[in-house]
């Protein structure tokens, strides 16, 4: 906290949150996960609405996840599709005047939500470890929630509905096939969801 504020006041707030980025990215480079998650969750409480914000959580998210702190991972990837989604009043802010840096950070956060999705639910798939179903599904419904407009949306649903299904939890799976079947284009997905 000290050094921190020590920091600040000697170089300014901007240069501070680029040399703590780049301390962060070093960290996590070098394969020290604690370190750089600390200074990712420095990152996000100090600069919470920046444009690199998206960036500090996915940074803490991988750190995390690399230590074996799957809860607290996907926690912090749900809330990320929280506060920067589509509807937030963090993309609100830079719509108008940066319509370009927004749409390349929610870009690359849709991305790596969806891939650690898919992380989590192939593991399932492939292990004794069915607790990633809940990861997976906690994580499927974050985008959706946060990224209506996903590209991958039909998918998202559609093994949304896969996990739903695994759980038995029929009922819900019925609804989230329907929602996969209801996105355009008509499809292969299509088919095989209304089939399900």
């Amino acid at each position: 906290e000290e050094a921190t504020s020590y920091f600040a006041d000697k170089v300014g707030r901007d240069k501070m949150l680029e040399n703590l980025r780049l301390i962060a990215d070093i960290l996590r480079s070098k394969a020290r996960d604690i370190p750089a998650s600390k200074a990712y969750s420095k990152l996000l409480e100090e600069y919470p609405d920046t444009l690199e914000s998206p960036n500090f959580a996915l940074g803490l998210h991988d750190s995390q996840n690399r230590l074996g702190r799957t809860e607290h991972a996907v926690k912090v990837m749900e809330e990320a599709c929280e506060r920067y989604g589509e509807k937030s009043s963090w993309a609100e802010k830079f719509k108008e005047t940066k319509p370009a840096e927004l749409k390349a950070a929610q870009n690359n956060l849709q991305t790596e939500a969806e891939k650690a999705a898919l992380f989590l639910h192939q593991s399932a798939q492939k292990s004794k470890n069915k607790n990633a179903y809940v990861y997976a599904l906690r994580l499927y419904n974050a985008i959706l929630s946060g990224f209506p407009n996903h590209p991958s949306r039909k998918n998202i649903a559609f093994y949304r509905a896969e996990v739903y299904y695994e759980q038995n939890k029929f009922i819900d799976a019925a609804s989230s096939y329907m929602e996969a079947a209801k996105v355009p284009p008509k499809d292969k997905r299509t088919d095989e969801a209304t089939v399900s």
